[in-house]
């Protein structure tokens, strides 16, 4: 019988998740696959070119260095080129004009980094 252990993550390092805390986690639950939030045209870019990286691949990737861990990409669809660009400016921009907006990331951001 195969166990199913499902992590949640934010794709940022904040506060105390880290790729560090992460890939511990994965020390202890020893999975033999992981499934990734991550379109498979990504894979490669994130996991052979290592032009990409985020919390969860860059705690893989430690992970992956001492163990034999198969990795299933489980996006079905694929992201258009400059999507995270497009994001972040999008973000920046309802930060810049929105107050209520910043509120909510300023708790966020304080309720992550408590410890």
């Amino acid at each position: 019988m195969s166990n199913v252990t499902l992590v949640c993550t934010q794709h940022a390092e904040n506060g105390r998740c880290t790729s560090h805390e992460l890939c511990r986690i994965l020390e202890r639950i020893k999975p033999e696959i992981t499934f990734e939030e991550m379109p498979p045209s990504f894979f490669d870019e994130y996991y052979k070119d290592k032009r990409r990286s985020n919390l969860e691949t860059d705690a893989i990737s430690m992970y992956s260095e001492s163990h034999d861990v198969k990795h299933i990409p489980v996006d079905y669809y694929d992201l258009p080129r400059g999507f995270f660009e497009d994001n972040e400016r999008m973000h920046k921009r309802v930060e810049a004009i929105s107050a209520d907006y910043r509120r909510i990331i300023d708790n966020h951001s304080m309720y992550v980094g408590k410890r």
